[in-house]
């Protein structure tokens, strides 16, 4: 799950502290209610829909219904290789 958010934020629409606000944002029942891994699915869906990223009904379905939007990222390459590195990452210069 982690690897699938920090996938889905590469475009710049989100960063690390806004996926878990996303995640602990959920009501109290919800939240007790489903598994770590399924809060941490349930943070990601919230900020793909918020952004129209992928629509609720897409979600339902489990499959696009219109053409994918395109985003470009909002940092270089050589930026995000230097991100993975200083996270400890060895084969993110390569």
């Amino acid at each position: 799950m982690f690897a699938l958010v920090l996938a889905a934020g590469r475009p710049g629409q989100w960063n690390l502290d806004m996926a878990r606000f996303a995640r602990e944002n959920r009501p109290p029942t919800d939240y007790l209610a489903k598994s770590y891994y399924e809060i941490w699915l349930a943070g990601l869906e919230a900020m793909l829909a918020e952004r129209g990223l992928v629509s609720v009904d897409e979600m339902e379905v489990g499959r696009p219904l219109s053409e994918p939007k395109r985003l470009t990222a909002s940092c270089s390459t050589a930026a995000w290789k230097r991100y993975f590195l200083a996270a400890g990452q060895p084969n993110a210069g390569e």
